[in-house]
């Protein structure tokens, strides 16, 4: 049956009965012909770009890329991002143009981003243009089955800006339709809306990269007559931003009883994993300091268990450390802080400096474990890497080849920090620390030789 049903799936007479009944199905069924499906989709590619079945796709055919999209093996994103570049390589795809640019902007905005920009600036600019049409049906509400996003994650600052001056030179405001009265939204209210839906994404993004692509927000030709109300809203949103989200009662409570409130949201857990890292160096300090003790400590997952006692007894009710993600086989090396009030996570990498870490292993942990692995969850945006280094050492700097010591090294993992996060574009947090576990005595004994030896040379010269 289902064969039948591909067989006639660009049929626009047929209804894809199977299809929307896998799209709801139990995940243990549809897991059992979704490499059916997707090679159904890879045999007939050339098919599909080559536009030879139908002057548009058909309900089945575009509930049959939804269905490999967002429940295929991790092999789809590859293929249909190839499969949606060849299509969109021709001059004119017709009425496939929305079903290609949908699924490339869910498996790749950044490649399908120049794609839209080459073919909008060939397009003619009216109230209901070419372009107004598409920026309608790819993120209006027109088209709820094929429309893109633009508040996913995977949408930088810098990208948003430019579907945003996009949008705006092609949507112009002064085409806007003033309804009165009972109406019904047409393609154009969709065009409007999608406009609104682009400006509304970025004006919500975080962070460094989102203050610099919202302060550029007037710089385009399109947004002259709006270019100082977009810069006023950019500056409330900057102000909500610094000044953070109100606290709740439980906060509120919470911070009067023991002076740590319970993260609610990244930044917060950001600036809680900043000050437990920095407690962590207090505690190295002190009177009952573990230095001596952490310094024998070659293996990671002691090292672990030794931070995690520190962490908790600093968490006050306003944290949770727990050890469920570490398994029997000690797999794991990571330290995750839980607000007990929220589900906002905190991740903490940690690497023993002694146990052979190159400069470059160092550096890249940042980018290649700790944001693509642990930080990928929406509700775990924070996290930090956290060395400790108790002989003294040097390492390489992987681009200039530079001999590091331990407070270089601090400079070269904290700017590697701020590179990721301008890369993701804000958002995810990251802080960097090196312990410094070799004992204060050790390191003058050093020079003190060294001066008596110098004196002894004098001495005997003398005599």
């Amino acid at each position: 049956m289902l064969d039948d049903e591909l067989k006639h799936v660009h049929d626009s007479t047929r209804h894809p009965l199977i299809l929307q009944h896998l799209e709801h199905a139990d995940p243990s069924v549809r897991m059992l012909v979704m490499p059916h499906l997707e090679s159904w989709v890879r045999t007939h590619a050339t098919t599909l770009t080559q536009g030879k079945c139908h002057t548009k796709p058909t309900y089945g055919v575009e509930r049959l890329l939804r269905l490999v999209r967002v429940h295929g093996s991790p092999l789809v994103g590859p293929m249909l991002r190839k499969l949606s570049l060849s299509a969109l390589e021709a001059s004119s795809v017709g009425g496939w143009e929305l079903l290609w640019f949908s699924t490339l902007f869910s498996v790749d905005p950044v490649a399908a981003l120049p794609v839209l920009m080459r073919r909008m600036n060939s397009y003619s600019i009216g109230a209901l243009g070419e372009g107004a049409f598409l920026i309608g049906s790819l993120f209006g509400d027109r088209h709820e089955g094929l429309r893109v996003n633009p508040r996913d994650l995977i949408f930088s600052p810098p990208m948003l800006l430019q579907l945003v001056l996009l949008a705006y030179a092609h949507v112009r405001r002064e085409d806007d339709i003033r309804h009165a009265g009972t109406f019904t939204p047409g393609a154009r209210d969709a065009a409007e809306v999608g406009r609104n839906e682009l400006l509304n994404a970025l004006l919500a993004t975080d962070g460094p990269a989102g203050w610099d692509a919202k302060m550029k927000l007037g710089a385009g030709p399109a947004m002259t007559d709006f270019a100082d109300r977009a810069r006023a809203i950019s500056l409330e949103h900057a102000a909500a931003e610094v000044e953070g989200t109100p606290l709740s009662v439980r906060q509120a409570q919470a911070f009067m009883a023991s002076r740590t409130v319970p993260p609610m949201t990244r930044d917060q857990m950001f600036d809680l994993l900043q000050q437990r890292l920095d407690a962590l160096e207090d505690h190295l300090d002190g009177d009952a300091s573990p230095r001596v003790t952490w310094a024998r400590v070659r293996d990671e997952h002691e090292m672990r268990r030794l931070i995690t006692g520190v962490l908790e007894g600093l968490a006050h009710g306003a944290y949770l450390v727990p050890q469920e993600n570490v398994t029997a086989e000690e797999k794991e090396t990571d330290i995750r802080i839980v607000s007990t009030m929220s589900t906002e996570t905190g991740v903490i990498e940690l690497k023993i400096g002694d146990n052979g870490w190159s400069g470059k292993e160092l550096r890249d942990t940042i980018n290649n474990q700790l944001v693509t692995k642990y930080l990928r969850p929406n509700a775990r945006k924070a996290g930090g890497l956290l060395v400790t280094v108790a002989k003294r050492r040097k390492w390489i700097h992987p681009d200039t080849g530079k001999r590091l010591d331990i407070g270089e090294l601090r400079i070269m993992l904290s700017e590697e920090a701020q590179r990721v996060e301008r890369a993701m574009g804000g958002t995810v947090r990251l802080a960097t620390r090196v312990l410094d576990l070799e004992s204060p005595l050790l390191r003058e004994p050093k020079k003190k030789a060294a001066t008596s030896r110098s004196r002894a040379k004098k001495k005997t010269r003398k005599t």
